[in-house]
């Protein structure tokens, strides 16, 4: 077993959870503690119909306390993945909970639900997680297929920014194992020489230091980022696309659109982001 510590947010029965699911292949695959976190909300209405709160908090409080006797259901499920872990149960807003918890990991999984659009242009749970949270979130679609994989072929989306080492850096495990690495390098050479731009990372060094093996390309697309990294992965039968999130503010991926924008609304293949 490694020291990577590894959080997952867990849906609210013992259904199959793709989270957990996927989360649990990974840590297993890179010995990985793994550990899970139901989440039970405050109902909004309790803040604005007193009448509601008798009945809304006697609901919550049964919610909480089934959440917290999960704790032997997710133990049953690490061992049979062989892997050791820690249940916790939470009350409260969603992303405010697991970007306090993610402060103590280096990755945190979500799944995110497809009758909700959750792109950075709303606050949804999965955006203001990345948005907020210190660490590298990986973004799964919820009705991902039971065979598909997920970080044997990897495409990085790179543009030198600081949110994107901070992707390259937290997909670095996934990457030493992976079969196959594609690198996109969208970074201009011009901007490196900047007297006013700070150092970038060297690319090619840095990899040759992980002992990753990558194939690199330029990537200057004559259209939106966002939609040829996607055309590029999926002719690459790439499983995940590791990326910065937010190079520019949400302000500018609201009126100018951007990759993030974009990949956020895709909804076949995980994301491996940071902010």
């Amino acid at each position: 077993m490694s020291s990577m510590q590894w959080l997952v947010r867990i849906g609210s029965d013992d259904a199959a959870d793709t989270a957990l699911r996927v989360g649990g292949a990974l840590a297993q695959r890179l010995g990985a503690y793994l550990d899970g976190v139901e989440i039970v909300p405050l109902p909004p209405a309790a803040f604005s119909v007193p009448e509601a709160v008798p009945m809304q908090m006697d609901t919550l409080q049964r919610r909480y306390a089934h959440a917290c006797e999960r704790d032997a259901w997710f133990a049953q499920r690490l061992d049979v993945l062989h892997l050791q872990g820690r249940w916790h149960a939470a009350q409260g807003d969603a992303s405010s909970v697991l970007c306090h918890m993610a402060a103590a990991y280096e990755l945190l999984i979500l799944a995110r639900c497809d009758d909700h659009r959750d792109t950075p242009l709303g606050y949804g749970t999965v955006s203001r997680s990345v948005f907020g949270c210190r660490c590298p979130v990986l973004i799964l679609p919820e009705d991902l297929p039971q065979e598909a994989s997920c970080g044997e072929r990897i495409l990085v989306a790179w543009n030198g920014s600081r949110e994107a080492t901070l992707a390259l850096r937290g997909a670095r495990p996934l990457l030493a194992r992976a079969a196959h690495v594609r690198i996109l390098d969208g970074s201009d050479d011009a901007e490196r020489v900047d007297p006013m731009r700070p150092p970038t990372l060297h690319l090619q060094e840095w990899l040759d230091r992980q002992g990753i093996a990558a194939i690199i390309e330029p990537f200057r697309p004559e259209g939106a980022s966002g939609p040829a990294i996607e055309a590029r992965a999926r002719d690459d039968d790439a499983d995940l696309i590791v990326m910065g999130a937010w190079g520019r503010s949400r302000l500018a991926e609201l009126v100018l659109g951007g990759a993030t924008r974009h990949l956020f609304g895709q909804r076949t293949l995980p994301l491996l982001v940071a902010h």
